[in-house]
């Protein structure tokens, strides 16, 4: 019994982390968030997720920005965003620039 009630204490003293994410479309806010056992770990548990959605917008064709923020019940403890393009945009990025840098050598 007594084990019991110093399991269920020690669960109510972990901390409670919430994991909000933003994209290029918008804003959600975690309201129930999560407990764990220290700020590391919800680091983790934050770049699982930004892997996961960064795994999604790939399969989904779609390209942008996204980010997670970490807060608990202080304020925002950690920040991560990520940038999603495509290979072939950026060459095309990079090969417009290689045009535009051979015209000026030209000149």
């Amino acid at each position: 019994m007594q084990e019991r009630w110093r399991r269920r204490r020690i669960h109510n003293l972990m901390p409670r982390y919430f994991f909000d994410y933003r994209d290029d479309t918008g804003l959600w806010t975690d309201e129930s968030g999560e407990e764990l056992s220290n700020l590391e770990a919800a680091e983790k548990t934050a770049l699982v997720a930004l892997a996961d959605a960064a795994r999604d917008m790939a399969l989904a064709g779609r390209q942008g920005s996204l980010s997670i923020q970490v807060r608990d019940g202080s304020g925002i403890l950690l920040q991560g965003t990520m940038m999603l393009k495509t290979a072939a945009n950026h060459r095309v990025v990079t090969m417009e620039a290689e045009q535009q840098a051979n015209s000026l050598i030209r000149r």
